[in-house]
């Protein structure tokens, strides 16, 4: 494990005035304490006896002032695939680069061993190594066979190098599966110091060996450079109670269940608003409206009627179309391509929408939408791995197969069965956003470059979208395979 915080400073034309993290916190916190401008601000800071007082805040729950020193980078080496998508899992404001299994080839990788888990009974050691080289030597031959498939394969392309890049993408995509996810990868993420602080608090929570250690090291890097911002990191009772039971009903659900080996087909669901969509914008208001008890009678009558001239007004301008719907479909149809704005009332309209049985592998794509909630279950149910295993690919698969299964039944027992998971793996992944964010995410994961399997998942998700709401959603078509 290698991890490291970058540094970042002006280009040599930059004449303005410079900060460090924390001193940028310390500058645009007091603008809340003075309405002087920069000069008076940056003065106080500057001079006070102690610039770090205002830092003391923090202690009293305010915790913006460590999400205004900007974002840090943060370099993550030779950790695994496993620890990275935990932080994404968990991390609500960040932007980051992850080495790619769709483009990087990872027969060398290494894993994590079976000391940096933590596990030292001997028959779950010697388990855990078989079921790591089985995946490895599956994975090589994988790529061998889908490499001559490849090369049979029709591409929209007469460039030999973005031909040659379309194949390897191709043979990729489709083995990745077998990976572990205790392979090991590298990310960069830049995120506020609050966020890191709440991310090394859950990592703690889980109390799992690997977790802890990779909090710790985030921790004490970040400290060499924003000391004062790194707060409430450790774990409370409640932080411990809510992961320990989490892993404690996942393996429950595994040993009970037992270890899926088939492959599901996956669907998407996408859940309803609590209003239906048939209510009109009237009858939506004065719904809220009715809510508000503690208004008195001659108030509530005012307000009544107030918000019945402002409905019909909002009516009126949109073409006296009183259906909710329609009004939302108003608001779409004049966009041409997906960088035309979506209005921002689409904003007021909640969705939630699941990805049922979908792997690990595409579930990393598709939680990479850095906006709104995201909850992944690490239940297993089923198994992705490629598909037309031949002759050559048999023995290594086979012997894959009951390696994974031998390893996910005795890992369960003592809550590490995240370490006998593979990319391959079927789960399920729950999101909730704005209807505007989710039009966005659907344009831009069918948008071009995007990998054909997530591509088809947001293509089926922004044709619900379209049915439920009524809304124009551009979905990509520059996709090297159909989706």
């Amino acid at each position: 494990m290698n991890i490291e915080v970058l540094g970042i400073v002006p280009s040599n034309e930059f004449e303005g005035k410079t900060y460090n993290p924390e001193q940028l916190a310390a500058v645009i916190a007091r603008y809340s304490r003075n309405k002087e401008g920069l000069e008076a601000v940056d003065k106080i800071a500057r001079e006070a006896k102690n610039p770090n007082k205002i830092f003391n805040f923090l202690t009293f729950g305010h915790s913006s002032i460590a999400e205004i020193s900007g974002m840090i980078p943060v370099v993550l080496d030779e950790i695994s695939i496993l620890e990275i998508y935990t932080i994404f899992q968990h991390m609500y404001v960040y932007s980051a680069m992850e080495s790619s299994t769709r483009y990087i080839n990872y027969e060398n990788t290494s894993v994590l061993s079976t000391e940096e888990i933590g596990i030292s009974n001997p028959d779950e050691i010697e388990q855990y190594n078989l079921f790591i080289s089985y995946a490895i030597e599956a994975y090589k031959t994988a790529i061998e066979s889908y490499t001559e498939k490849a090369k049979e394969e029709q591409f929209d392309e007469t460039d030999e190098k973005k031909l040659k890049k379309l194949r390897k993408n191709y043979v990729l995509d489709r083995v990745r599966y077998y990976l572990p996810v205790t392979a090991k990868t590298s990310a960069v993420i830049l995120s506020t110091p609050r966020q890191w602080s709440e991310v090394i608090k859950i990592l703690k929570s889980f109390q799992l060996q690997v977790f802890s250690n990779l909090a710790i090291e985030i921790e004490n890097n970040l400290k060499k450079v924003v000391p004062n911002l790194i707060r409430h990191t450790e774990p409370d009772f409640i932080s411990k109670l809510t992961y320990s039971r989490i892993l404690a009903d996942e393996s429950s659900l595994i040993m009970h269940d037992g270890v899926g080996i088939t492959e599901l087909d996956w669907s998407v669901s996408l859940n309803s608003n609590k209003k239906q969509l048939n209510n009109t914008l009237q009858e939506v208001v004065e719904d809220i409206f009715e809510l508000n008890t503690k208004q008195k009678n001659t108030q509530r009558a005012g307000l009544k009627s107030t918000l019945k001239l402002i409905i019909d007004n909002y009516i009126d301008r949109n073409n006296n179309d009183k259906n909710f719907k329609d009004m939302l479909g108003i608001m779409t149809k004049y966009r041409n391509n997906r960088y035309d704005i979506l209005d921002p009332y689409l904003d007021s309209v909640a969705t939630q929408y699941s990805f049922h049985n979908i792997s690990i592998g595409i579930a990393r794509d598709c939680n990479r939408h850095r906006s709104g909630g995201r909850t992944f279950s690490f239940h297993m149910k089923g198994l992705k791995l490629p598909d037309n295993i031949n002759n050559k690919m048999e023995i290594n698969h086979n012997r894959f197969i009951k390696s994974y299964m031998k390893l996910m039944t005795m890992f369960a027992t003592s809550n590490l069965h995240y370490f006998s998971m593979v990319l391959g793996t079927q789960c399920d992944l729950v999101r909730s956003n704005t209807l505007r964010k989710t039009i966005y995410a659907c344009e831009i994961r069918t948008g071009a470059g995007t990998n054909f399997e997530y591509a088809r998942i947001y293509k089926k998700l922004a044709e619900m979208i379209m049915d439920k709401y009524n809304v124009k959603v551009i979905i990509g078509g520059s996709e090297p395979e159909p989706i």
